[in-house]
């Protein structure tokens, strides 16, 4: 690493970590009873391996269009925000959670020309899921 790379890594770790220290002074009450969040790249708030009760906490603390990812056996849920908070963190993720108790990951194995990939997919109870689509 350079002497200009060394100074502007280092900028970007002291506009991180203002980042985050204007960010819990602000939101640190909002955040009571929640897992303690990571801020990564000065842009994504993180909560990491949090529980199905910690989940939806989060949820509903963050209100919003959640997007949810299957990986392995685990789900991350993904938030974009409209309005930035402190006018950089854009996106609260939830990496690691567990799917809701009404769903199951189901993998299945495609046979593509040239290839075979694994397919991870999250099915739900009918009733139940669209109990979950309303409180997460």
């Amino acid at each position: 690493m350079t002497i200009p790379e060394r100074i502007a890594w280092r900028k970007r770790l002291i506009v991180e970590s203002n980042t985050e220290i204007e960010f819990f002074e602000k939101f640190g009450l909002q955040l009571k009873g929640l897992p303690n969040p990571n801020i990564v790249g000065s842009d994504r708030l993180d909560f990491d391996r949090a529980n199905r009760a910690e989940t939806l906490e989060i949820i509903k603390r963050f209100p919003g269009k959640w997007d949810k990812t299957v990986e392995g056996t685990e789900m991350h849920y993904t938030l974009r925000l409209e309005k930035p908070i402190l006018g950089q963190i854009r996106l609260v993720r939830i990496y690691g959670g567990t799917p809701p108790p009404c769903c199951h990951i189901v993998e299945t194995i495609e046979d593509v020309p040239a290839t075979t990939r694994v397919v991870r997919r999250l099915v739900c109870d009918d009733e139940e899921a669209e109990h979950e689509k309303v409180s997460s």
